[in-house]
């Protein structure tokens, strides 16, 4: 995980400037948008599933565990441990999130 108080302010402002135009909603709401990964912070999970877009969750800290089994709870979902990142688990995990319900 990189800080941003660690990057050059060049280099953070590269990253704000190209990310800019896509806002969460903006991005949610295109209807290529299959589903969305996130570390499952509260605005994230509102968005998703205001949207109906599933989350594939890797929470990190404080309430995005509980936010991210709300989220598999009400079947919109799927969690993997930080601990637990692989790219046969992501590769597993958007396989049963794109899976026709």
């Amino acid at each position: 995980m990189a800080r941003s108080t660690e990057m050059g302010e060049e280099r953070r402002t590269a990253f704000v400037d190209a990310f800019r135009k896509w806002t969460l909603r903006t991005f949610l709401d295109d209807k290529r948008t299959l589903a969305f990964i996130t570390h499952g912070g509260m605005g994230g999970v509102f968005e998703s599933a205001y949207a109906g877009v599933p989350v594939i969750t890797i929470p990190l800290f404080a309430d995005q565990l509980r936010n991210a089994r709300m989220m598999e709870y009400r079947g919109m979902g799927v969690v993997i441990d930080k601990d637990d990142v692989t790219t046969s688990r992501l590769t597993t995990a958007i396989n049963e999130i794109l899976k026709p319900r």
